[in-house]
Parts: C-alpha cells; sequence; structure tokens
C-alpha cells in the first residue's frame, strides 16, 4: 500500500513537471494542447478557497511552490476574493462582555442557526483585541491600552502571524496615553504598511494637557518602525474614533463627533482632513458602499439615514449626497454595507443587539443579541496575503 502510494506521488510530479516544461518549450502544438496553459491553471485556483488551495499543496512539489508565494495566484485571488461581492463573505466582530470576545458571523447562516455565534478560535498568544482590518484579509491584533501593545499582523485564511517590533517608547518627560492604528496596502511599492498616531500627554503637579501625536510607519519589507516628519496636523490630542475603514490605499478615521474624517495616504504617507457635511445633532458611520468610501448619517430617533459618497480629484475631497435610505430601524445606525441592500445595524433598544436589516424587504434578523458594548465590525473575505 505505501509503495503503492509513493508511486502515486511520483507519477502526479512527475505529471505536473511535464505541464510545466511543456508550457515553457512550445514546440509540439499538438501536445501541448493536451495540457492546459499556466495562466488557465492560475486563473481557475485563483477561485478556490484558500482552505481547499492549502490542500492542493500536497498533490505535487510544482503547486506546493507556487500556492502560497507565486504573485499572479495572489494578486488574482486577492481581486476575485475582495472585490467580486459574489465571494463569500463573514462578519467579524467584538464587544465587551465579560472580556473582549470577538465572533466570525455568516447573516446567510441566520435563518437556519438562530444562535450563529461562531466564536475565532485563537492560540492563547494571539488573545488579544483585533485593532483594525484591512480589505486584504489582515487584521491588526494589540493589546490596546497597554503600555507595551505586542502588536501583530494576523491572516486568519493562512494561518499565519507576524509579531512586530515594539514601537518606540515616549520620551522620560512624556506619558504614552494611547494608540491609533491602520493597516493597508502601498499600492506602489506592494508593500503592507501599519501607521501608528500616538497619542503623548506632559504630566506635571497641576495638569494634564496633551502634548503632540507622533506617527510611526511599520513596513513589511523593512520590518522596522520609522517616524514620519511631521506628527498628524489634524490630530488634536484625545480624539475619539468612531469608526474606521481601509480603501483602495487609503486608511480613514471618523473622529471627534463625526465633525471630519482623517485619511491616510498608505502610498505618498502623507494625511488629509475631509470635512464632513451636516455636522450637529447626528450619529454617523464610515462604510464601503459599492465602489466608494460611504458616509451614513442620520438622528439617532429618524425614520431616514442620508447617504454620502466621497470623491477625490487633483488633491481636492468632496462629498456627494447620494439617496437618502428608509425607513430604517429606530434607535439604529448603519455599522457596514452588506450586500443587496442590507446593512449590519447595530440597534441600542430595545435589548440592544446586532442586526441584518433589508430595507426594500424591511426585514430584520438578530445576528448578535445582548451586544451592550459593540466595539468594531468588519466584513470579511480571506486572502493569500503573505506576512512571513
Amino acid at each position: 500500500m505505501r509503495s503503492a502510494a509513493m508511486d502515486m506521488d511520483s507519477t502526479t510530479t512527475s505529471t505536473c513537471n511535464r505541464r510545466i516544461k511543456l508550457q515553457q518549450v512550445p514546440n509540439s502544438s499538438t501536445e501541448e494542447s493536451n495540457y492546459l496553459p499556466f495562466d488557465v491553471v492560475i486563473g481557475i485556483l485563483s477561485r478556490l478557497p484558500v482552505k481547499t488551495l492549502f490542500r492542493l499543496k500536497s498533490l505535487c512539489k510544482i503547486w506546493d511552490a507556487m500556492i502560497p508565494t507565486n504573485p499572479d495566484l495572489v494578486s488574482l485571488h486577492l481581486k476575485n476574493y475582495t472585490h467580486n461581492p459574489a465571494t463569500k463573505a463573514s462578519l467579524v466582530c467584538n464587544y465587551d462582555h465579560e472580556d473582549d470576545r470577538w465572533f466570525s458571523v455568516n447573516p446567510r447562516w441566520v435563518s437556519l442557526c438562530p444562535d450563529a455565534q461562531r466564536p475565532i478560535q485563537l492560540d492563547q498568544s494571539l488573545l488579544q483585541r483585533v485593532i483594525c482590518g484591512t480589505g486584504h484579509g489582515l487584521f491588526l491584533l494589540g493589546n490596546r491600552g497597554a503600555l507595551h501593545p505586542d502588536y501583530r499582523l494576523w491572516n486568519p485564511a493562512t494561518r499565519k502571524t507576524r509579531h512586530l517590533p515594539d514601537p518606540p517608547l515616549a520620551p522620560p518627560y512624556l506619558t504614552h496615553s494611547s494608540d491609533h492604528c491602520g493597516v493597508g496596502i502601498d499600492q506602489v511599492a506592494n508593500d503592507i504598511k501599519v501607521v501608528l498616531i500616538r497619542n503623548y500627554v506632559y504630566t506635571d503637579a497641576a495638569s494634564l494637557y496633551a502634548f503632540r501625536s507622533p506617527v510611526f510607519l511599520y513596513t513589511l519589507r523593512s520590518n522596522c518602525w520609522r517616524e514620519l516628519e511631521e506628527s498628524c496636523p489634524y490630530w488634536e490630542g484625545q480624539n475619539l474614533v468612531t469608526c474606521h475603514t481601509y480603501f483602495k490605499g487609503f486608511f480613514y478615521w471618523l473622529v471627534e463627533q463625526n465633525e471630519y474624517v482623517v485619511a491616510f495616504d498608505m502610498g505618498s504617507d502623507v494625511f488629509h482632513r475631509i470635512e464632513c457635511p451636516l455636522r450637529g445633532n447626528s450619529i454617523g458611520s464610515l462604510s464601503i458602499y459599492g465602489d466608494s468610501i460611504a458616509l451614513f448619517r442620520g438622528p439617532l430617533f429618524g425614520s431616514s439615514v442620508a447617504v454620502w459618497l466621497l470623491s477625490e480629484s487633483g488633491g481636492q475631497w468632496c462629498w456627494i449626497k447620494q439617496s437618502n435610505l428608509g425607513p430604517v430601524l429606530e434607535r439604529s445606525y448603519v455599522k457596514r454595507c452588506w450586500k443587496n441592500g442590507q446593512f449590519i445595524c447595530h440597534q441600542f433598544r430595545p435589548n440592544n443587539k446586532l442586526v441584518l436589516f433589508e430595507i426594500g424587504a424591511q426585514e430584520c434578523k438578530v445576528l448578535i443579541p445582548n451586544c451592550w458594548h459593540l466595539n468594531y465590525c468588519y466584513i470579511y473575505k480571506e486572502s493569500l496575503v503573505s506576512i512571513t
């Protein structure tokens, strides 16, 4: 039996090698037509889930070397999975309840399984808060509020993590207060970046006040932090971040009572301040909506939500009002856009729950009940992006 298995593996490896050789030396068009071209194989593999791809690695040495590292496969798989609305997606969210709990919920399960909470299984070394996520299937983990946050990059699909070096310490006359982070892809350099805005305070016997907010940047290629020449000019001490998101090379934070958005360009390492429309007595959130970043704004007890799309041209930013959505759930606000007119909403009353709401059909499905202290939620699609 063992000999037969070894012969089968040898035959499979030989077949894979023969196919590659035929593509490299296309002298016999008749014989080559019996095998799929290499780019066609890449196209087929790019449509498979990560779990299936890793099972295929054992078929032959060529696939074992190609599947996790081939740049064409990684890029095409990322395009098929993260930019195609038809691909499988999950909602990843956490809330404070006894301790930080993280759940992966696919709203399609809800009609079949009322109790759809499915905890993400993390190693003991990863029992930290997920601080932020990207549209590339990556998350940044860290102990928020700790003196040494112990930051790590995490790809749940490949089950790989990367421990980041410690960011620079505060000068002795300053106290580290808090961090705000963003993670994304520099599309020009094709490199993963983590931007870290550190809030320091100066303490004396009489007062406690904000000092400055230096910015540190980590790149995967260099595996080190460097301080940007200028602090974030739009970060005024203890800013309250209500939500954040990443989209097409920019990381966005909605801050300080929804009055403005801070955007960081992962390519040029430059910050932008974008004033929000209709400031005042309203609640808002940022989310990807179609092929744009959208700001959802409306009164907490209102019956409709205004949708504003962010547009940029020649370095100038503006908001374009798309529509008013309604009627919406009372005492709730939009957290994320799902698909086909469905939205992830946080409903404060009754019972404070996370729901999937379809505006057209006016249908509501409870995703997570009794989430009194919901922190963040992300729409997650798996990827092959390497962090090692």
